[in-house]
């Protein structure tokens, strides 16, 4: 029943993740070089699940810089996953060992990054686990199941909402784009038209004196 009332337990807190906080934000940093996180795994065949999206990657300094490296490494500092120069990444894949993980964000550009990085471990209740368990209630597995996709699904919200924060940023920075070049253009062409008024005025003057006399 231990495992039972443990699977319990975790369906209660997936569920309150779920309805109470709408939607997990995910870990927000700002990285200037290289930062990183450990997350603990428990058991072999936990499966980890993470996201990042990359915030202010529209700026002038970014372009030339785009997105960020993400590096994963297991228990002895084995390679687990990379990625290089993206502005959002989901990545998935099975612990072969527990302990330590860590997961390492490297900005190739001259500035601070912000990114929203979340990461979640799923562990899924194995036969040889049923089998040990005294008075093992069926349902428990399945109860496994579902606070698992809720997790799952929580984690996907927060991606969605980060992806949807930094299309905003995109949109704000590219709409005030748009009115400094805008201002740029109309001073110029406002500047053009004052010296041509000046020209033609002197000009015109110039003409009237020779006239004159």
């Amino acid at each position: 029943m231990a495992v039972a009332k443990r699977l319990l337990l975790q369906l209660h807190v997936v569920i309150a993740v779920a309805f109470l906080l709408d939607g997990a934000a995910g870990l927000r940093m700002a990285i200037m070089r290289t930062e990183c996180l450990t997350e603990e795994v428990a058991n072999e065949g936990d499966i980890v699940t993470g996201s990042f999206v990359v915030l202010d990657h529209q700026s002038a300094w970014a372009e030339q810089h785009p997105g960020m490296d993400l590096g994963v490494t297991g228990p002895g500092n084995n390679h687990v996953y990379s990625t290089r120069w993206k502005v959002e990444d989901k990545f998935s894949f099975r612990a072969l060992k527990p302990g330590p993980y860590k997961f390492c964000f490297t900005n190739h550009a001259p500035a601070p990054k912000s990114v929203i990085f979340q990461v979640h471990v799923g562990h899924t209740i194995s036969p040889e686990e049923i089998a040990k368990a005294e008075h093992f209630d069926p349902l428990a597995l399945q109860i496994g199941k579902v606070s698992e996709a809720l997790a799952l699904v929580v984690q996907e919200q927060a991606y969605l909402r980060a992806r949807e924060e930094r299309h905003r940023i995109t949109n704000e920075s590219t709409s005030r784009r748009v009115v400094f070049y805008s201002f740029i253009e109309t001073a110029g062409i406002v500047t053009a038209s004052l010296l041509q008024v000046f020209f033609l005025r002197r000009l015109f003057e110039k003409r009237g004196k020779r006239v004159s006399v």
